[in-house]
């Protein structure tokens, strides 16, 4: 069985503050997903840990270290990228397309 991960851009500012040039949040499978929360749970950085997974820059993906050691600047870029992650993998609902409609109760 076979799924096509999702690919999507990340904050650009954070690519050259990273060291390259090109930066996306990619997809991760569900075991390497919780894998990256374990990691990052030890340091009580669960999300972090799955960002650094799945932060790619040039094409490596950055590790939870390489978040961390970010200049306190980059916070706003930092909380972008986490939230697009979180929707990315499930475990935050996206908002609806605009040509969604909202039930309505």
């Amino acid at each position: 069985m076979s799924f096509e991960l999702q690919i999507r851009p990340a904050p650009e500012r954070l690519a050259a503050a990273l060291g390259g040039s090109v930066i996306e949040l990619r997809e991760l499978t569900y075991r390497q997903m919780r894998d990256a929360m374990r990691e990052g749970g030890v340091q009580d950085r669960a999300s972090e840990g799955l960002l650094g997974a799945s932060m790619h820059v040039d094409g490596k993906p950055v590790g939870l270290d390489a978040v961390l050691d970010l200049p306190g600047r980059f916070a706003g870029d930092i909380a972008k990228a986490l939230v697009a992650v979180h929707e990315m993998h499930g475990l935050r609902d996206a908002a609806p397309a605009e040509d969604d409609e909202v039930p309505k109760h």
